[in-house]
């Protein structure tokens, strides 16, 4: 049963309990509400921000549910371009209680208005282990419109290196949207995408949209470093250019053999013919595939991706 309150019901209910804790003869004994009409009141206000904010400052019996609500979906925008994420490492340092409760995490690189337009916000491996270490409830995390900053950590001395986790974290859904790198080099967006997926294991849905990879010989795509412990269950590819070398990297990795959902999008026939050796390595396992070609011409698609995928009997 779904019973839901008015929100001048829930306003009077919580002025009337901060009243009798106001009162100076008041006895010392506190009156307390059901747990479970909290909960129904805390999920009446779930999108208002403000109420919920006064709800936790009425009892300590409120908190928990409050913060479900308030730290269950964050998107953190940083505050300058090289450690515009420090602020709210230190504020999950200083608040351990609250890190339980964060779920969906979006670290967008479109700073805050002191920043210039235009600049991005760099994020590196220490802040990326730093949340999956301190986050253990993270299902879903977003890098928006990022600079890769490679394997270094930047502070006022300088940089340093930073050690990848022993054991890849299996995780939910992670989202990489227009994530752009930092470092120098004929492959650098292809290696800072393969260095950010280092830090997992097992993925049930990754999504790469908007990624303009690099145009690598193959000689380069040989020596590329490679999350060998990455198994993808369901991977999105929508909106990236000259995929060739991140797809001949993502064949080292476990997710040949994991993968049971395809999402691609083609925008180049050498993108039909990655894309069809990735359909092909998965081969039967795969459960739902689905292909847009609407940006080739037919009769240019059709001939490449037939040609590259022997998978296509049971499309």
């Amino acid at each position: 049963m779904v019973v839901t309150l008015p929100v001048v019901v829930v306003d009077r209910t919580i002025r009337r309990l901060t009243a009798m804790n106001d009162r100076p003869n008041s006895p010392r004994s506190r009156i307390h509400m059901p747990l479970e009409l909290v909960d129904i009141i805390i999920d009446y206000l779930y999108d208002d921000i403000e109420s919920l904010s006064a709800c936790s400052l009425v009892a300590r019996d409120w908190r928990p549910s409050t913060r479900y609500h308030l730290f269950r979906d964050l998107r953190i925008s940083g505050d300058n371009i090289f450690s515009g994420y420090d602020s709210f490492l230190h504020f999950l340092d200083k608040s351990p209680a609250i890190c339980p409760f964060i779920r969906t995490l979006c670290l967008s690189g479109i700073g805050k208005p002191k920043i210039a337009s235009g600049e991005q916000c760099l994020i590196g491996p220490y802040v990326l282990v730093t949340l999956l270490d301190r986050l253990t409830a993270l299902h879903t995390l977003t890098l928006d419109q990022i600079v890769w900053g490679g394997v270094l950590r930047r502070s006022r001395k300088g940089f340093w290196p930073v050690k990848w986790p022993p054991t890849p974290r299996p995780f939910g859904t992670l989202r990489l949207h227009r994530v752009e790198s930092h470092d120098f080099g004929s492959s650098q967006y292809t290696k800072s995408i393969l260095q950010i997926l280092q830090a997992f294991g097992a993925v049930q849905k990754l999504e790469v949209l908007s990624v303009e990879f690099d145009n690598m010989p193959s000689s380069d795509v040989a020596r590329l470093h490679t999350p060998s412990a990455l198994a993808v269950d369901h991977l999105v590819m929508h909106k990236v250019y000259t995929s060739q070398a991140f797809v001949s990297g993502l064949h080292n990795t476990a997710t040949t053999g994991s993968l049971t959902s395809l999402d691609l999008q083609c925008n180049s026939t050498s993108d039909v013919q990655s894309f069809g050796t990735l359909i092909r390595a998965a081969g039967l396992q795969l459960k739902n595939l689905e292909v847009d070609l609407r940006r080739l011409t037919r009769q240019v698609a059709t001939c490449q991706f037939f040609t590259s995928s022997s998978h296509t009997a049971n499309i």
